[in-house]
């Protein structure tokens, strides 16, 4: 019996002792301890939750369906320069998730579905329909909520806190949680600053294409700029993408 209790005894003491270790840190006395302790044993303290040091919770909505829209906008103009440069007459225009062509004809049909194979007719006859399908929808819906989530995440960066919780909830939402914040006004203006998804269609096709560098070095983005200015149509752009090692 007095065994039992000894272990019981050595066990809340070796447990009040590791918790005294590791909460030394998140208190005033720790930058008294001499240097053999700071640099052998753990240097940063416990981190407290929103329910211990309180904080923030947000949650973000993403307009998964605007950016679909906006993709939508974006292919209705690219049909139409596509059919001027193929000398088929047709109006083009769009409507929400909706694109219609008038007239239809079946060359025009053909040069649409050949070559834009994310549109799906849904409605047929003089005129013809075409709305993004479904597959694609979500792609960009998944896109457009993982970019936002990465864009909340770089605002958050200059907050400098500690652990905070930030994930996807659901489809089209964002849970972000920052124990400690201070000025939760101020969080929330910047965090929540509207951003503009802007989607590209690549021209894979174009001869200036294939003589764009592959990589270009951070700083020279502007000399190929200079470079193929004169290269590249009117209504066309060349636009870098920005890539950071996370582990550097």
């Amino acid at each position: 019996m007095k065994k039992r209790i000894q272990w019981r005894f050595v066990l809340i003491s070796a447990t009040l002792i590791l918790a005294a270790v590791f909460f030394l840190p998140n208190t005033p006395f720790f930058k008294e301890m001499p240097d053999w302790w700071t640099k052998n044993m753990p240097d940063k303290g416990i981190t407290l939750g929103l329910d211990l040091q309180g904080g923030i919770h947000l949650v973000f909505e993403v307009e998964g369906e605007k950016a679909v829209e906006i993709t939508t906008e974006r292919i209705a103009q690219s049909l139409k320069d596509s059919l001027s440069k193929k000398k088929l007459n047709a109006e083009i225009t769009s409507k929400g998730l909706l694109i219609t062509v008038a007239p239809s004809s079946m060359e025009i049909r053909k040069a649409i579905e050949d070559n834009y194979l994310v549109l799906t007719p849904v409605e047929t006859g003089t005129n013809i329909v075409y709305t993004i399908s479904d597959k694609e929808a979500k792609r960009i819906k998944d896109n457009a909520a993982d970019q936002a989530l990465e864009t909340i995440r770089n605002r958050i960066d200059q907050f400098g806190v500690a652990e905070p919780t930030i994930h996807r909830q659901g489809t089209n939402e964002i849970v972000v949680q920052l124990p400690g914040i201070k000025d939760p006004k101020r969080a929330i203006e910047i965090i929540g600053k509207t951003a503009q998804l802007e989607f590209k269609i690549v021209d894979d096709a174009s001869p200036v294409a294939a003589e764009i560098p592959a990589t270009v070095a951070p700083g020279e983005e502007e000399a190929v700029l200079k470079k193929f200015a004169e290269k590249i149509p009117a209504d066309d752009e060349i636009l870098f993408e920005k890539k950071v090692n996370r582990e550097t």
